[in-house]
């Protein structure tokens, strides 16, 4: 059928106005999202003054859609002073303190909370120790450099330090600051602190000693010469008027004959300048024939940094000239020990007449013919120093003829020249003391007079050893129950000295070396440290008859297997020396130790104690702190 035209037009509308209702459905209309809340991140900061940080803002959204915020984000400090934050957000610090930076956008905020950490300290200024140094020739002194720090706190500087001479003809300087002297005058020694260019100087002043003569002995002692006892010696050392020798006294020594041994040191006040001659000569008879009796030179009864002997002279009943050669007349600049002896319990008297130094022919006296050196094997720390034991170092000669196989024993370094093929690795001293400066290796050649001395010493020197970074806890006890030595807690007593001369070659100190602002004592141990509290000063005498303990704190990186303290009394002029075993220590932290006297074994007295001594069995670093007396 057809429908009529207006009647199609009319389907039309119908069905368009359908389709513009189903279009107008309520269920498909969209809404529009809307910011909920801002993140900051980072929410917190720890900053250096100098120090920036980015932060970054994020924005929660009404559909559970999150998005960063790149603009329209306002920032605001609680503190400009301390911190600020740019308009891009970035965090900037200024000084010490804490700001909230606070992030601001469409009505929204969050915060992020900065701290800004004290700015470290910088090195102000440097300085060298000791304040006035004075040497002879051939003397060495170690210097150490301290440095004082923007916030006045005080440290020792062992690494990072360069030192020059400005004069190495006068004194040389070691890479670790040991001023070795070599001739008459002065030089100016500079310390550099590589990283901040700070310098310190100090003037050395070098003398040559009084060449004051060759004698010794002859009819009477020469100027300024005396008799000095070896440690634990019985002696009857005098004289003899009676027993002449060409018409002149003779000095006579009573070697014992009941336990111990006899023998000592002829010295001289003022250090002499034997490099002229070439042996020292003596002549001697003893009551019966005897080869046992020691002789020697450059042992002053303290220190034997010269020393060098010849055992078993053949003495007989009459008067008999011995020559005694010098290792290498050059080294002997600055020499005390002129002369000294040892022997016993054999019973027998010596007589030794016109004792003298001489610059013999070459028929009498000829260059030694070879050297011996039993070289060790060095393991060193970075500021480490280790010495090398001079025992075993001989010294033969063919003229003149020498018992105990023609050859002088126990030969000190000094005599040697002692070379390190890698200074810049290790160093070593006129005596031997190693000290390393860098990891790596390097070995250590000795001449004898002209004579290369065979084989060598390896060295392999390791990363510095730690250090303690706090100090021991502090002692607690009543004032008027303790006798104290060294502590801040109390009142210390004199002390004469924290390291004795006779302790040479077998310990180094650092004194003060600076932990947590406070000045303690570092002692790198190669065998014992003597200190001294009398002796030299009777008034520093400890009398600790109503004591009842002994405490010292100690610290160790790399401790001994064994640790031994000794205390010894001498009240009757006959010393008394007590031993504790402390067994090894902990390694890297303060152990306290609370010592019964009582346990110092063969310590017979307490009322006139005058030394103390640490006694390490092995190469260590000991760091000691709060050493005092308790009851």
């Amino acid at each position: 059928m057809r429908i009529p035209q207006f009647s199609r037009l009319a389907v039309a509308l119908v069905a368009g106005a359908s389709v513009l209702l189903a279009g107008c459905d309520s269920s498909s209309t969209t809404e529009a999202k809307t910011l909920s809340s801002i993140a900051v991140s980072p929410t917190t900061a720890n900053l250096a003054i100098g120090g920036t940080q980015a932060l970054t803002v994020t924005g929660s959204y009404s559909d559970n859609t999150t998005a960063a915020i790149t603009s329209g984000v306002t920032y605001t400090s609680s503190a400009s002073t301390v911190a600020t934050a740019s308009t891009a957000g970035v965090v900037t610090a200024l000084s010490a303190g804490t700001a909230t930076i606070t992030a601001s956008a469409s009505g929204k905020s969050a915060t992020s909370t900065i701290t800004v950490a004290p700015a470290a300290p910088t090195l102000a200024s440097i300085a060298l120790t000791p304040a006035t140094v004075s040497l002879l020739v051939a003397a060495t002194q170690q210097l150490t450099v301290t440095g004082t720090y923007s916030d006045a706190t005080t440290g020792a500087l062992a690494t990072g330090v360069t030192f020059a001479s400005s004069a190495a003809n006068v004194a040389t300087v070691s890479s670790t600051g040991l001023v070795t002297a070599l001739a008459a005058g002065t030089t100016t020694i500079t310390a550099t602190h590589t990283a901040s260019t700070r310098t310190a100087t100090r003037l050395i002043t070098v003398t040559a000693p009084a060449a004051t003569g060759s004698l010794v002995f002859s009819d009477a002692y020469d100027t300024g010469v005396s008799f000095a006892n070896f440690g634990g010696a019985t002696n009857a050392v005098t004289i003899d008027a009676t027993t002449l020798y060409n018409g002149k006294k003779a000095i006579k020594a009573i070697i014992t004959g009941s336990g111990g041994y006899s023998g000592g040191a002829f010295v001289s006040a003022t250090p002499r300048n034997l490099s002229t001659f070439n042996a020292l000569t003596f002549w001697a008879k003893s009551s019966v024939a005897n080869a046992t009796l020691k002789v020697g030179i450059g042992n002053n009864a303290n220190t034997t940094v010269l020393n060098a002997e010849s055992i078993g002279i053949p003495l007989t009943t009459t008067f008999t000239k011995y020559i005694i050669p010098m290792p290498n007349p050059a080294k002997a600049t600055a020499m005390d020990g002129l002369f000294h002896f040892a022997d016993g319990p054999l019973n027998y008297t010596v007589w030794f007449a016109d004792v003298q130094y001489e610059n013999l022919p070459v028929a009498q006296v000829a260059a030694p013919t070879a050297a011996g050196v039993a070289w060790p094997t060095l393991n060193v720390a970075v500021g480490a120093p280790q010495q090398m034991g001079a025992g075993p170092n001989t010294v033969n000669f063919t003229t003149p003829a020498l018992p105990n196989g023609g050859k002088l024993s126990d030969v000190a370094w000094r005599w040697f020249t002692l070379t390190s093929s890698n200074p810049a690795v290790a160093t070593v001293s006129v005596d031997g003391l190693v000290t390393g400066v860098s990891a790596g290796t390097a070995t250590i050649t000795a001449t004898m007079n002209g004579l290369a001395v065979a084989a060598s010493a390896p060295v392999t020197v390791t990363a510095p050893l730690p250090a303690p970074t706090t100090i021991a806890a502090a002692p607690t006890k009543a004032a008027v129950d303790v006798i104290s030595l060294f502590t801040t807690a109390y009142t210390n007593r004199g002390v004469d000295t924290w390291r004795t001369s006779w302790s040479a070659g077998n310990s180094e100190l650092v004194d003060p070396f600076t932990v947590a602002g406070r000045s303690i004592k570092k002692y790198s141990l190669f065998n014992f440290v003597g200190i001294e509290f009398g002796p030299g000063v009777p008034a520093n005498n400890v009398d600790a008859s109503t004591m009842t303990g002994i405490h010292v704190d100690v610290w160790s990186p790399n401790p001994a297997a064994t640790l031994e303290i000794q205390l010894v009394n001498d009240a009757t002029g006959t010393a008394a020396i007590g031993k504790y075993q402390a067994g090894q220590i902990a390694t890297g932290s303060w152990v306290s130790l609370n010592i019964p006297l009582a346990s110092f074994v063969g310590l017979t007295a307490k009322n006139k104690l005058q030394q103390m001594l640490f006694v390490a069995g092995g190469p260590s670093v000991l760091y000691i702190d709060n050493v005092y007396f308790y009851r």
